[in-house]
């Protein structure tokens, strides 16, 4: 009887492992290359310039962004900040851009501690800009602090 419980628990620990591996991305952040600074006055004016280019130039890319904590689902964090865009002949001179973030379900924790208002830096793959509304979604996020 005690063979037959070891053998149903290394059965039941490999079936694990291996639908942990099949399940794709566990989270950690080798798993994403390298995401660059995303500097939004250049994103919004590629973009009012040729929004065709501009998703071929960023969407699918990994970025950082600092932004501020606003709420939080179990999937999705909404943040956004008011960003300042001094002479720009596309945008008035203060806009509040709104980020839509898909983290990943390791990072759970992480968004437990926000509170509203909290500074936050978080690396993801850009999927939406909207840049009318001032509305960009990430996913694959992962939140650095």
């Amino acid at each position: 009887m005690k063979n037959i419980k070891k053998l149903l628990c290394i059965v039941l620990a490999l079936i694990s492992v291996f639908a942990f591996n099949a399940c794709g991305k566990n989270g950690t952040t080798e798993e994403f290359p390298p995401a660059e600074k995303l500097h939004l006055p250049t994103l919004f004016d590629d973009y009012y310039s040729n929004h065709l280019a501009a998703d071929e130039k960023y969407i699918g890319n990994r970025y950082r962004v600092t932004t501020k904590f606003d709420n939080a689902s179990e999937e999705y964090v909404v943040a956004g900040h008011y960003q300042y865009y001094p002479n720009n002949r596309h945008i008035d001179d203060e806009v509040w851009v709104d980020f839509n973030l898909k983290y990943i379900k390791n990072q759970r924790d992480a968004v437990l501690g926000f509170s509203e208002g909290d500074s936050i830096v978080f690396e993801g793959t850009l999927t939406r800009a909207d840049v009318y509304f001032y509305d960009l979604a990430f996913e694959d996020v992962v939140f650095i602090k």
